[in-house]
């Protein structure tokens, strides 16, 4: 996971290997950091994996670094 951008607006970069092989193919996203506000970006990204689901998440904050909010993404 990588965040891109310093500022509104931010994305999300992740990969996922498509095997336990690192060589073989690979699987790229990218997230929109904050997609409930444009003046919006996302810190502090983290994760969360159950046996069906990743969840990525962080905080959002504004341009002056006020919080905004919590982002959590759920893809399954």
């Amino acid at each position: 996971v990588a965040l891109n951008g310093f500022g509104p607006p931010n994305s999300l970069a992740i990969g996922f290997s498509s095997t336990s092989d690192p060589m073989d193919d690979w699987f790229f996203y990218e997230l929109e950091g904050a997609p409930d506000n444009d003046d919006g970006w996302l810190d502090y990204p983290n994760i969360g994996i159950s046996q069906q689901d990743f969840f990525l998440g962080g905080n959002v904050f504004n341009s002056t670094f006020d919080f905004l909010g919590v982002t959590v993404f759920q893809i399954a």
